[in-house]
Order: structure tokens, then sequence, then C-alpha cells
């Protein structure tokens, strides 16, 4: 849990998704005026019995954030 205590610096916002998954590569952010989302990128072809979980993290630039977006899952 050390990441997530992690400052990220002045000027930017940072975000955490967990995200279930099976054996993706990466992960990408997408900010709207009114919601964040994260999906899982990668993989794609593979077949799993059982879904993995995976820890995405991202810092952007707070002037890339809307003051009214919020973070959904």
């Amino acid at each position: 849990m050390a990441l997530l205590a992690r400052p990220v610096g002045e000027g930017r916002r940072g975000f955490a998704f967990v995200l279930p998954g099976c054996a993706e590569t990466g992960a990408v952010l997408d900010i709207r005026d009114d919601r964040i989302t994260a999906d899982l990128v990668g993989g794609e072809n593979v077949n799993c019995a059982t879904a993995n979980y995976f820890l995405a993290t991202f810092a952007v630039d707070t002037g890339r954030v809307s003051p009214s977006a919020k973070p959904v899952r």
C-alpha cells in the first residue's frame, strides 16, 4: 500500500482503480467532464479460468481534470 501513500506532487492528481482482468499488459485512464474511468488493455485472445485483479494507478496534471469529474467504476 506504500504506492497509494506516495504523494503525486504539486499540480497533479492521483487516481487508483482495482480492475478485474486476465492477462492484460496495461491500463488507460479516460477523463471526461463529469467522470473518470479506467480500463485494462492488452492481453487479447487469452482465456482465463478465473479473473485476476490489477491495481492501476495514474498521476495527471490537475488542469486536465474538470472539477466536476468524479471517479466511476
